[in-house]
């Protein structure tokens, strides 16, 4: 037979307190780490930071677009903003037709 451990209160509450020792320093790592990787490096030069500033710029911008293309084809298929307002209007214009 397979031997059962027998835990105590005090075991388990040491046993979760090393766990979140050991999750705050991943932590940590992790946000020094992903800090790091994102920040860009300091600008040297006045050029350097407009170059900077324009590449963010341009990073907005782009994220903008992608946000507003994906808003657009998706909202075709799924059809949540504006449907009832489209077939209104195609009805409108059919009653003028006939």
């Amino acid at each position: 037979m397979t031997e059962t451990t027998k835990y105590t209160v005090e075991s388990l509450q040491q046993e979760r307190a090393k766990i979140r020792k050991q999750l705050e320093a991943n932590k940590t790592a992790i946000v020094n780490h992903w800090a790091s990787l994102v920040t860009p490096a300091p600008a040297d030069t006045k050029v350097q930071m407009w170059v900077n500033q324009a590449e963010k710029a341009y990073a907005i911008y782009d994220g903008v677009m992608l946000g507003y293309k994906l808003f657009r084809k998706f909202n075709h298929f799924v059809g949540i903003f504006g449907k009832k307002q489209k077939k209104e209007r195609i009805k409108r214009k059919n009653q003028e037709l006939t």
